[in-house]
């Protein structure tokens, strides 16, 4: 024992002989970390506590590359009177938009999605494009009435082109057949009346002026019991009376008829069989021609079709002027519409007017070949040598092309409407997807069963989309901007905004402030007990020094290191200044023990550091190990603590050990200089230091008698407690939200309870990453095959939201003129590549993606679901499919491993054709993070049991040639770790980052108090005969101290039990707890231990 006494001299020696340089040393490099240290600030951003696995990967690279993947910004609007449905409110909400546009910090940050297009969304804008909607409805609802006047008036159409073509077809047997020029004449002069009619169409009010008379004349013309002169004088008189009367454009009308009662005077002058045959030919060709009316339409009726509808997109001064024609009940009212859309109606309409259209196209070519028929008729008039019958026949021939150009603009007018009918169907589902969208934006206090005057909601909530590829420096800016914009534009209203940026901003700000405010509280506090155990103002102050010097050179090796400061940081400090302040109080305790005993300073220096320094040293590579454990986690913020922990310990202990002896040495020689006397203890008139009797005392030696009498009862009461603990430790939650890191009155947090208390908001997005050749037509039909795959999944909700390359190509390759998406040549470079209209494209991928970036209305949709390499091609290139995960499963965090099971079994395809696809999403990163939390505790703790275990045994053996004790020593400490999850469960806290922690530090923080005791107790052993004396000296000595840095630990830890950082504040009150635990069996539990042991030692050498 001497041997190894006399080699460890040398380095307490060597630290007496060189205190100034030491001194020296320590205050250029306490220097030097200062400077770092002073660089502090934190910074964390939520991926710091997101685990380093390949779906985190997967989900930096998804929200770096594709912008609407995260970054939304819920701002919710509270109404002052109480309901939102108002033009008021929903005016605040269109303010706080157009400010956003307006203000280029905030507006550089917005980008269209699928879900919030035009970077926002608001209660108004969906309000307002229902009534809109409401409107498109009504539109194509009378689109039906008019297609059946449509079809009635063609028909009639046709009817007219048909009795012309017959009259003129009579008229071409008189001018070709009969050979009689006043018959020629005659007819030309009919010709003529009948082509000025033709060609201007209001002529034809003089028949209906004269209806009766005209009615008469085609009467008397087709009686067979009237002569032939009884028919001519009734023409005569109808002619005179149109002279008589003239109305406009009488006198086509008297040549028509001029021109018949002189064929009929003519032909008297044929035999009786050729008479009747020109007199049947002049009456049938003036008769059919009269009877053409009947087949016009009514005035008023005509056809008057438009292929034009209203367009659900409205500029801002569309929406004003809107809203303020609507007015409150018919805000009220839109919104009860909406909820209660039934779309079998319009779906009714549509398809009967789609059946109508097709009737019409029918009657459109009858129409052209009757007057295809008509034109082969004029065509058949003698025109030679007869100048005005030539233009009778051109004024034919033009009306016939006019009415063919009408004709053919109506075949394009049903080519124009068909497709934005058939477009007209998924009116309906907008309908559902505004009642969707409008129900989740209303407060839960929304009843949609009351009556539309009645319909209230005390808030309502937009959704802000920024670009989540920008840097969190930017957002954040915006974000604050934003804040600012909505609480100055909300006239009506108040506002709460939950951003993700401002939210990690005020984390790292409470942060920052709870150290702050939090570190100084423990030095006063610390102060305040040092001064108290040591009774001098010297030695406190230095032992506060030394502990600020630990806490600069750890904060200087962070800044060192580049560690991103978060909140799990701010337990360092805290740590060690509860726990470093311990060494201080065990060396200076034992040098006044030593000069107490009259021996000099320089000599009390080396054998406090001889004796109290080695279990210094087996406190502090425990304690580091118990740090240094929670390193093996895969979170950067689980494994920074852990670093920065060990450095604190380590420092402490160089501080503690080499530092403060020095320290006090140079004060006490200075004192000697100064001709003081030197401070020494009333040996004479006390005792032995750590042997006052005094209640506390007593009672800690009290457990050298349970020892002493009833070492087995005592372990056994113990194991049994253990075992109810383990049963509780088992059924501990394990949770991660980073909203516990903000405090409860910060503004964030009440947003965010807000937000979740009145809001269903829970449903986030999962994302399958793609990559291999997407320009491949196999790609987009392996796609297909995925997104179909998704309709049974029992995880995702497909129907709530799916994007991807394909979606967007179908959105925009299939927007009829109806949609506000569309893009004529979008549309028609997706025709000409879509062979099978199957709406998969088979050829021309490249061209459709490069069209679809290129143009204004899709750029933004393209970019969040596919990503072009630097030169904007697609080799390589990566895409997404977006998919929302159904809330109310994934409440149950397990779930996300059979969500992870569904896609990927549904993106088989993919993988089929050669992709390479892999499925994250923030759900499945928070489910790996509570499994590496929960696996990082387990694997923490037995690893630093075993380590700390097998590190005491070969200290033990080395010193004492005892296996069994560095596993006795260790053996209390291990119980408390499950007394302390069986207290946590009997308290309902769930473990986090914080509280995670708290069962591998307990090993190596609560190991410390036993490894006291065993060195002392083995100190003892060798100089008493009596076990039970070594037992008792141990307790009385070790008691005080251990008393001394208990209340040091546990009062710090219950400082920071005060934070208003909920996971700092369970994680105070639980290592306290855990602390108290560790040192109650350390004084009852681990004397047993000894004692079992020490007696079979003892009854061994005997034997």
């Amino acid at each position: 024992m001497t041997v190894k006494k006399s080699v460890f001299e040398d380095v307490p020696n060597g630290i007496s002989r060189n205190a100034k340089k030491i001194i020296a040393i320590v205050v250029l490099f306490t220097l030097v970390m200062g400077y770092f240290a002073s660089n502090l600030d934190m910074e964390a951003d939520k991926s710091s506590f997101y685990p380093d696995t390949e779906k985190t990967e997967n989900l930096d690279e998804i929200e770096s590359s594709f912008g609407a993947t995260e970054g939304k910004v819920q701002v919710v609007t509270v109404a002052d009177d109480g309901n939102v449905l108002g033009t008021e409110v929903l005016n605040d909400t269109l303010d706080m938009k157009k400010g956003f546009r307006d203000n280029e910090t905030v507006n550089s940050t917005l980008i269209s999605s699928n879900e919030v297009p035009d970077g926002m969304i608001t209660l108004a804008d969906l309000i307002l494009k229902a009534d809109r909607a409401f409107e498109v409805e009504e539109t194509i609802m009378e689109h039906s009435n008019e297609t059946e006047d449509g079809i009635k008036v063609l028909q009639n159409q046709t009817d007219m082109y048909l009795k012309l073509n017959k009259s003129l077809s009579l008229g071409n047997i008189l001018l070709n057949k009969v050979p009689f020029p006043p018959i020629h004449e005659n007819a030309t002069t009919s010709y003529k009346g009948m082509s000025v009619i033709v060609s201007e169409p209001e002529r034809w009010k003089v028949v209906k002026q004269n209806r009766q008379e005209f009615n008469g004349l085609i009467k008397t013309l087709t009686d067979d019991n009237k002569t032939l002169d009884e028919k001519i004088t009734f023409t005569e008189d109808l002619i005179l009376k149109l002279q008589k009367d003239e109305f406009y454009g009488y006198e086509s009308f008297v040549n028509l008829l001029k021109g018949t009662k002189n064929i009929l005077q003519h032909s008297k002058f044929f035999p009786k069989d050729k008479r009747e045959q020109i007199s049947q030919v002049a009456i049938g060709m003036t008769v059919r021609f009269l009877s053409i009316p009947e087949s016009m339409p009514e005035e008023g009726t005509e056809m008057e079709l438009s292929s034009e509808f209203p367009s659900l997109t409205m500029n801002e001064s569309e929406k004003r002027d809107r809203l303020e024609e609507m007015k409150d009940p018919k805000v009220k009212e839109t919104v009860h519409d909406v909820v209660d859309y039934d779309p079998e109606p319009l779906n009714e309409s549509v398809n009967e007017t789609l059946s109508n259209l097709d009737v019409m196209r029918e009657n459109i070519n009858e129409s052209i070949e009757a007057l295809e028929d008509l034109n082969y008729t004029v065509g058949n008039v003698s025109i030679e040598n007869n100048t005005s019958l030539n233009r009778s026949v051109s004024r034919f021939r033009d009306v016939i092309k006019r009415n063919k150009t009408v004709l053919k603009e109506k075949s394009r007018f049903i080519d124009d409407t068909k497709p934005k009918l058939r477009s007209a169907h998924k009116l309906g589902d907008r309908f559902q997807e505004l009642e969707k969208g409008i129900t989740k934006m209303l407060s839960r206090d929304f009843d949609e069963d009351d009556d539309p005057s009645d319909l209230s909601a005390k808030s309502a909530l937009s959704v802000v989309q920024m670009n989540s590829s920008l840097g969190k420096d930017r957002r954040l800016e915006a974000q604050k901007e934003l804040i600012e914009i909505a609480e100055d534009e909300s006239e009506y209203s108040s506002v709460k905004v939950s951003a993700n940026q401002v939210m990690m901003d005020q984390v790292n700000d409470s942060a920052q402030e709870s150290l702050y405010v939090l570190l100084p509280i423990a030095f006063l506090y610390v102060i305040v007990v040092l001064v108290l155990v040591y009774r001098t103002i010297i030695e406190s102050l230095v032992s506060l020094l030394s502990l600020i010097i630990a806490v600069v050179w750890t904060f200087g090796a962070g800044v060192l290191l580049n560690y991103q400061f978060n909140p799990l940081i701010i337990a360092v400090p805290i740590l060690m200044t509860g726990l470093a302040i311990d060494y201080g109080i065990h060396m200076i305790m034992r040098i006044r023990e030593e000069k107490g005993k009259g021996k000099s300073i320089d000599r009390s220096v080396v054998m406090g550091i001889l004796s109290v320094g080695g279990a210094i040293f087996l406190v502090t590579i425990t304690t580091a190990v118990g740090f240094s454990s929670t390193t093996l986690s895969s979170l950067e913020v689980m494994r920074n603590f852990g670093v920065l922990a060990t450095v604190g310990v380590l420092s402490s202990f160089f501080l503690f050990v080499i530092f403060l002896p020095a320290v006090i040495q140079e004060v006490e020689r200075w004192r000697v200089d100064k001709n003081e006397k030197e401070e020494k203890e009333e040996t004479s008139t006390k005792k032995e230091d750590g042997e006052d009797e005094n209640f506390i005392t007593r009672l800690l030696s009290s457990s050298t008698v349970l020892s002493n009498r009833y070492p087995k009862l005592v372990l056994l009461v113990v194991m049994l407690i253990t075992i109810a603990s383990a049963y509780g430790a088992l059924q501990v939650e394990t949770t991660f939200e980073m909203q516990d890191f903000l405090p409860e009155e910060s503004s964030q947090s009440q947003n965010i309870e807000y937000i979740e208390d009145n809001f269903d908001v829970n449903q986030t997005d999962v994302y399958v990453l793609m990559k291999g050749d997407i320009t491949d037509p196999a790609f987009l039909h392996a796609l297909n095959e995925t997104q179909n795959n998704m309709e049974d999944d029992e995880m995702v909700v497909p129907d709530d939201g799916l994007s991807s390359p394909l979606t967007v190509i179908q959105r925009f390759g299939t927007a009829s003129p109806l949609n506000p998406d569309n893009n004529e040549t979008i549309v028609s470079e997706f025709d000409e590549s879509d062979i099978d209209n199957d709406e998969i494209p088979e050829r021309n991928i490249t061209n459709l993606y490069d069209l679809l970036f290129d143009a204004p209305e899709s750029r933004d949709a393209i970019e969040n679901v596919l990503k072009r390499n630097p030169e904007g091609g697609y080799d390589p290139a990566s895409a997404i499919l977006q998919v929302k995960e159904d809330s109310d499963k994934m409440e149950d965090l397990d779930n996300s491993e059979v969500m992870e099971e569904e896609l990927l079994e549904d993106s088989t395809p993919l993988r089929e054709e050669g992709y390479t696809t892999d499925v994250t999403s923030s759900s499945l990163i928070d489910q790996e993070t509570i499994k590496d939390l929960s696996s990082t505790q387990i694997r923490s703790l037995i690893l630093a049991i075993i380590i700390v275990a097998i590190f005491l045994t070969l200290v033990f053996y080395y010193l004492h040639r005892s296996l069994m004790l560095g596993v006795i020593t260790t053996f209390p400490v291990s119980l408390v770790t499950l007394w302390l999850l069986g207290l946590i469960y009997l308290v309902n806290i769930p473990l986090n980052f914080m509280t995670i922690t708290v069962t591998a530090l307990t090993v190596g923080l609560g190991v410390d108090y036993s490894i006291h005791v065993t060195h002392r107790f083995i100190e003892e052993r060798e100089d008493k005969d009596r076990l039970y004396d070594a037992m008792h000296k141990t307790i009385l000595h070790i008691g005080s101290a251990h008393l001394g840095a208990l209340f040091t630990t546990v009062g710090a830890l219950g400082i920071l039990a005060t934070s208003d950082i909920l996971p700092l504040s369970q994680f105070g009150y639980i290592t306290a707890i855990a602390i108290v635990f560790s040192f109650i069996a350390s004084v009852f539990v681990l004397p047993s231990a000894l004692t079992l042991w020490a007696r079979y030692g003892d009854k061994k050498r005997t034997s």
